[in-house]
C-alpha cells in the first residue's frame, strides 16, 4: 500500500530481478502502469459525522456535511431506519438509543463504493421539554429559631432571574417577602413552605419551585428521634427483602416504599421482585405524626443479558457480469450494521452493496452483522463466510436460496393448498401437479377431488433473476390423503336438564376439544359441558346451548346451537337428586369419570355405572379402559332412598391418527394481565418438531406469533385457545393439538370483600375461608377460579347462614370465588396469602 503526496499523474513500475546460474549474471524484467490521480476523488472528504437535538420523543438528526453525490442511511436504534442527510424521527418510548449514520459514494478511481459510518447515543423523553426544564431553579431557606420568634432567610437559586416569593408559615400566616421575622403564638412543630417563581422567556412562561421543612418552635424538636433506616438483602433471583431498622417502630410509624422500578409498598418489611438485572435507587419514607424522615439505598441486581446466541446472518448474491457482484444481506434480529469482507482485501458496508473484482475467481466472502446491546453497552457480532465464484461458467441459480414448499388443509374431498415457498424475494411463477390429472398455475388454490384416496401433489416454483436471463427451479412433492371426516361434522348441542330450582345440565356428547356456552334463560350464562345453575324462582325458561370447535383445515370456528324450554319447580321429594358426570381421557382408551351428582345426602347415596361396552362399576369415581375406538353410551344411576336419577352421555374413543406426531405436541401457554391488556406466551413442548401457533383470542381474527397481546373491552369471560400444528414426517400428514382456557379480567387489589347477601373473611386467608350472610343459606355451589379462569376448586354444600371452605391447599395468589345459591349469585376476589 502506498499513499501518493497529491493529485497528479504517476507511472508505477515493478522490476523483478533474478540470478542466472548459467551466465553467472543478474537478469531482470519490468512492467509499468500509469495512474491518473489528478481528478478529484469524492471519497477523500467522505464523513459520517452528524449532530442531534431532541424535544420530548422527537429527534432531529442532521449530517455535518452535505454532498449531493453522497447517499445517507440512518439506523435509529429502535429497529427502524431512514434516508437522507437530514431527518426527523419520533420514538415510541423514552430511553437511550444508539443512532448510526452510514454515508457512501462511488470511487471513480477504484471503481468501487467507499463508505464511512458513525454512531452516537441520544436520550429522548416522553414529553416535549418546557423552557423551565432547561433553567436551574431551586427553592431553599434558612430558619433561625429563638423561642417562638423565627427568622426566615431566602437561600433560593434562581439562575439570575428576578423572582417572586410566597411563604406558607404553617400557622395560617403567609408572606410575599424574600426574608422575614415571624412570631408564633404557641410552641409546636410547623410545616413551612417557600414557593419561588421566575418568568423567563419575556414573562411568557412561569417556572416554579417549592421547598418545605418542619420547624420546632418553643422547645426541642420531637422529630429528632425519628430516623428512617433499612437494609436490603437479595434473597433470590431479582428478589430483595427490605429489613426495616427505622426508629420508633411499633409506635404508629407509617412507611412508604419506592423501589425505584415503579413499584410501591406500605408494608413494614416487604419483599419485592425487580423486573431484571440493573441498578435501582430504593427509598423509604417514614411518617410519625407531623415528623417525616427519608433514606435511600442503591440496590444492584446482579447479572446482565448478554448477546443473543440465536443472532445469525446470511446473504445472497448474483454475478451481473464484468466481474460485478451484487450482495444482499439479512439477519434474524434487527441488526444495526453490516460489514462485508469481499475476499480480495477490500471491505464494504450496508445491507445491500455491489463490488467489482479485478479478476475472475473463487473468493471467500464474509458478512459480519452487529447490533448494540443496551444491557452490556457493547456491540454483539455474528458472521458467515461463503465461497463466491466470480466470472466463469457457474449458474446464477447456484448462489440464490430457492425452496418449494406448501401447506395442505383437507376437508372431505376439498383440499386447500397454500404456497409456503422461499424465493429470496424474487417474483415467482408456480406450477401445480395435483395428482389426479389436474394442474394449476396459481400460488394457492382450492381443489375438489372426485374420489377419496392418496394423491401425490407436486409444486414447482420458478424465479427469473439476473433480469430474467436465467430461470431457477425448485420442486416439492407430498402424499396427501383426502376423504377424511370434517371435525365439525360431529358437533352435537343436545342436552338434558334435571333438578329443582338448582338444575344440572348435561350435554348429550362430551368432546374435550369442544367449547360449550350456555344461556339459561334468566340472563345468566356459563361455560362447560355439564354446568349447575340455580334459578331464582319457579317457571319456564328457554335454555340454549352453543357448541363450538376449531376447524384446523379451514382455520375457522364451526358451531351448532340447540334451544329448548325447561320447567323449573319444587314439590318433588326426589328433585334434589340429580345424577351427573363427565368423562376425561387419561391416556389412550382409558377414561376417568368425574362424579358431579347433586344429592341432599351424599353419605347414603349409591352409584351404578354402565360404561356401554359391558363394563360396570359401583365406585364413586371410577376409571375404565375401552377395548376399541368407538362411541359408547355411558350411564350413571344414583340412588337415594326411594329416589333414583340416571344420566347418560356418549363417550367417544377416537381412532388414533398421527399418533407419532400428536403425542409429541404438548400445548401450554401463560397469560399475564396488565389492566385490560393480556399478554399470552406460547410455552408448548414440541420435542424437536417445527411447530406453528394459531391463537383464537375470542376477539378479532386468528394470530400466529409465539407472543401475542389483546386488549379486552370488559371483565369477560373470554375463551382463549392455542392450536399448535406441525408436519408429521413419518405419516406424511399434519397433526394438531389444542388447549383452551377461560379468561376473567378484574381488579387485582383485594381487601376484605363483601357483596349484598354474602361476606367473606379473612381476606387474605391462610387455610379456611368463612362465608356468611343470606346467600349462605340452603344448597350452595362454591367455585374458585384462578386468574386464567380455570376452575381449581368446586364444592356443593348445604349451609345455614354460614359455611367454612377449606382452600388452604391452593398456591398463594389471587382467585375469583363464585357463590351460587337459590337466592342469587355473587362473585368475589380473594387472596391466599399466608403459608400454612
Amino acid at each position: 500500500t502506498h499513499t501518493f503526496p497529491g493529485h497528479a499523474i504517476y507511472e508505477v513500475c515493478l522490476t523483478v530481478l533474478g540470478y542466472d546460474p548459467i551466465t553467472q549474471d543478474t537478469c531482470q524484467v519490468n512492467s509499468c502502469i500509469t495512474y491518473d490521480l489528478s481528478i478529484y476523488n469524492p471519497c477523500d472528504s467522505l464523513t459520517a459525522a452528524f449532530g442531534s437535538s431532541t424535544n420530548g420523543p422527537v429527534a432531529n438528526l442532521a449530517a455535518s456535511v452535505y454532498d449531493p453525490q453522497w447517499a445517507y442511511y440512518w439506523t435509529f436504534g429502535d429497529g427502524s431506519d431512514g434516508w437522507g442527510p437530514n431527518t426527523i424521527h419520533t420514538y415510541q418510548q423514552a430511553g437511550q438509543y444508539v443512532v448510526c449514520l452510514t454515508v457512501w459514494t462511488w470511487d471513480p478511481i477504484l471503481q468501487d463504493t467507499c463508505f464511512a459510518d458513525q454512531c452516537s447515543t441520544i436520550t429522548v423523553l416522553n414529553d416535549p421539554m418546557s423552557v423551565c426544564d432547561s433553567i436551574p431553579l431551586q427553592a431553599d431557606f434558612f430558619a433561625g429559631v429563638t423561642g417562638n420568634l423565627v427568622q426566615f432567610v431566602d437561600q433560593s437559586f434562581t439562575s439570575g432571574y428576578g423572582a417572586t416569593y410566597f411563604w406558607d408559615l404553617g400557622d395560617g400566616a403567609i408572606s410575599l417577602q424574600p426574608s422575614l421575622l415571624h412570631q408564633y403564638a404557641l410552641p409546636g412543630v410547623y410545616e413551612v413552605c417557600l414557593t419561588v417563581a421566575i418568568g423567563p422567556n419575556g414573562g411568557m412562561d412561569s417556572c416554579f419551585a417549592t421547598h418545605c421543612e418542619f420547624i420546632t418552635v418553643g422547645g426541642p424538636n420531637p422529630c429528632d428521634t425519628l430516623e428512617a433506616c433499612f437494609v436490603p438483602t437479595i434473597s433470590a433471583q431479582n428478589t430483595v427483602f427490605f429489613n426495616n431498622c427505622t426508629s420508633l417502630q411499633g409506635q404508629g410509624v407509617q412507611f412508604l416504599w419506592d423501589f425505584g422500578d415503579g413499584g410501591m409498598s406500605t408494608d413494614p418489611a416487604p419483599f419485592h421482585i425487580f423486573p431484571g438485572p440493573g441498578t435501582y435507587l430504593s427509598c423509604l419514607t417514614a411518617t410519625y405524626g407531623n415528623c417525616v424522615d427519608s433514606t435511600c439505598v442503591t440496590i444492584v441486581i446482579p447479572g446482565s443479558v448478554g448477546c443473543d446466541t440465536s443472532f445469525a446472518t446470511t446473504f445472497t448474491w448474483f454475478d451481473q457480469g464484468s466481474n460485478i457482484v451484487v450482495f444482499q444481506g439479512a439477519s434474524n434480529l434487527n441488526a444495526d450494521g453490516y460489514v462485508w469482507q469481499f475476499g480480495d482485501g477490500t471491505i464494504g458496508y450496508g445491507m445491500f452493496t455491489q463490488h467489482f473484482y479485478q479478476q475472475p475467481g473463487i473468493y471467500p466472502v464474509c458478512l459480519n452483522a452487529w447490533y448494540w446491546n443496551q444491557n452490556t453497552q457493547d456491540s454483539c457480532w455474528t458472521s458467515i463466510c461463503v465461497q463466491v465464484a466470480v466470472g466463469g461458467s457457474g449458474s446464477v441459480c447456484d448462489s440464490i436460496p430457492l425452496q418449494a414448499d406448501f401447506f395442505v388443509g383437507v376437508t372431505g374431498n376439498l383440499v386447500q393448498f397454500v404456497d409456503q415457498s422461499f424465493t429470496s424475494g424474487y417474483g415467482a411463477t408456480y406450477f401445480w401437479d395435483l395428482g389426479d390429472g389436474a394442474i394449476s398455475v396459481q400460488p394457492s388454490l382450492l381443489h375438489q377431488y372426485a374420489q377419496p384416496g392418496v394423491y401425490e401433489v407436486c409444486l414447482t416454483v420458478a424465479i427469473g433473476p439476473n433480469g430474467g436471463m436465467d430461470s431457477c427451479f425448485a420442486t416439492h412433492c407430498d402424499l396427501i390423503t383426502v376423504g377424511g371426516p370434517n371435525p365439525c361434522d360431529s358437533l352435537d348441542a343436545g342436552f338434558i336438564a334435571s333438578g329443582g330450582l338448582g338444575v344440572n345440565f348435561g350435554n348429550s356428547t362430551i368432546d374435550l376439544s369442544w367449547n360449550y356456552f350456555w344461556e339459561f334463560g334468566d340472563g345468566a350464562t356459563d361455560w362447560g359441558p355439564n354446568p349447575f345453575h340455580m334459578y331464582p324462582e319457579d317457571g319456564q325458561y328457554l335454555v340454549c346451548l352453543t357448541v363450538m370447535a376449531w376447524d384446523p383445515w379451514l382455520q375457522d370456528t364451526c358451531m351448532v346451537q340447540n334451544c329448548q324450554w325447561i320447567t323449573v319447580g319444587a314439590g318433588n321429594p326426589c328433585a334434589d337428586l340429580s345424577a351427573l358426570f363427565n368423562a376425561v381421557s387419561i391416556v389412550g382408551n382409558t377414561f376417568t369419570y368425574n362424579n358431579n351428582t347433586l344429592t341432599p345426602d351424599p353419605a347414603n347415596t349409591s352409584y351404578a355405572w354402565d360404561f356401554g361396552d359391558g363394563g360396570n362399576s359401583t365406585d364413586i369415581l371410577p376409571w375404565h379402559t375401552y377395548g376399541d375406538p368407538g362411541t359408547y353410551e355411558t350411564c350413571l344411576t344414583a340412588t337415594w332412598g326411594n329416589c333414583t336419577s340416571t344420566f347418560c352421555a356418549d363417550v367417544v374413543v377416537p381412532i388414533p391418527q398421527g399418533t407419532i406426531c400428536d403425542s409429541m405436541l404438548v400445548v401450554s401457554f401463560t397469560m399475564q394481565q396488565s389492566g385490560d391488556t393480556v399478554t399470552l406466551s406460547n410455552t408448548s413442548q414440541t420435542n424437536g418438531l417445527q411447530a406453528f401457533p394459531i391463537w383464537d383470542l375470542d376477539l378479532g381474527g386468528p394470530q400466529f406469533q409465539d407472543v401475542v397481546q389483546m386488549t379486552y373491552p370488559g371483565n369477560g369471560p373470554y375463551q382463549v385457545c392455542l392450536t399448535i400444528w406441525s408436519w408429521d414426517p413419518w405419516l406424511q400428514d399434519t397433526c394438531y393439538a389444542t388447549q383452551c382456557e377461560t379468561l376473567f379480567l378484574g381488579p387485582t387489589a383485594v381487601d376484605e370483600v363483601a357483596q349484598p347477601g354474602v361476606r367473606v373473611f379473612p381476606n387474605p386467608y391462610s387455610d379456611v375461608l368463612n362465608l356468611e350472610g343470606p346467600l349462605a343459606d340452603g344448597p350452595l355451589e362454591l367455585v374458585i377460579r384462578d386468574p386464567s379462569g380455570r376452575v381449581v376448586l368446586q364444592e356443593r354444600r348445604w349451609a345455614a347462614g354460614r359455611v367454612r371452605l377449606d382452600a388452604g391447599a391452593l398456591p398463594g395468589g389471587v382467585y375469583l370465588l363464585e357463590v351460587h345459591s337459590s337466592l342469587g349469585r355473587a362473585c368475589l376476589q380473594v387472596v391466599h396469602g399466608a403459608s400454612h
